[in-house]
């Protein structure tokens, strides 16, 4: 499915009658697939931010069909989302990961050593992104899908961690206002792939092996879970587009 094009899309849904939550891909699946299961939806993956805007944009040739769209809010929760845009669902953070992990009860599992990682971690994440999007608002190039491993040196040993390089700052006052922001509410401003990297990160680094097991499944632990504010937030404004009753 997720190699469909907006073409192929499109048709389908004008020839649906089933309530649909149109999304960009595999990770927002597997979140929506409780609210799938309970309120008979389909869950349409398009692949990618892009493919998902053109369909949007032609929303006209299925107008009889109950849909939303879904999209990460990404770097337009820096800015504001482009008037055109005010129909789709937008995350409140920066994707659906933050959506998922914001003030959820996953942190509860971390024993100290956890809560020390993540003490030593959130400095140097926040620093590293600051960087990123300091170059991405200059128009340079970026390197937003970097794992944590790449980002920071020395996380499979017993040392101290930093990161393995240094952010190139283009705007010291932008660079500052961006680290002020991020440090502000960490779970809502941090690029969602790399909240999840620690998170995974931090339960792998508990004392207890059973909790270690976790680490891979933490996201769908997180939506499970589903005590997010920001995600029953979501869900809510998702089933209002589509007329669900709660």
């Amino acid at each position: 499915m997720d190699n469909m094009t907006a073409t192929e899309i499109v048709s389908s849904l004008a020839h649906t009658s089933i309530p649909t939550i149109v999304v960009e891909g595999r990770d927002d699946m597997s979140i929506l697939r409780l609210l799938e299961d309970k309120s008979g939806i389909n869950v349409l993956p398009c692949g990618g931010k892009d493919c998902l805007l053109e369909v949007f944009e032609r929303r006209e040739q299925f107008s009889g069909l109950k849909c939303a769209f879904l999209l990460d809010r990404d770097t337009w929760i820096f800015s504001s989302v482009p008037e055109r845009y005010r129909e789709i669902v937008f995350t409140t953070g920066y994707s659906i990961e933050n959506d998922v992990f914001y003030k959820s009860k996953l942190s509860k599992l971390f024993d100290n050593s956890s809560k020390a990682f993540v003490s030593e971690v959130k400095p140097l994440l926040i620093s590293w992104w600051a960087g990123e999007l300091d170059r991405y608002f200059d128009g340079r190039e970026t390197r937003f899908d970097e794992s944590i491993y790449s980002i920071i040196e020395g996380l499979g040993e017993k040392t101290s961690l930093k990161l393995r390089k240094q952010p190139q700052v283009c705007n010291q006052e932008r660079y500052k206002h961006l680290i002020s922001t991020i440090t502000s509410d960490f779970e809502l401003y941090m690029r969602g792939h790399q909240l999840l990297d620690m998170n995974r990160c931090a339960l792998k680094r508990h004392s207890d092996k059973d909790i270690n097991q976790l680490a891979v499944g933490s996201f769908k632990l997180a939506a499970v879970l589903g005590d997010s504010p920001l995600l029953n937030e979501l869900i809510g404004r998702l089933n209002e587009r589509l007329e669900i009753e709660e």
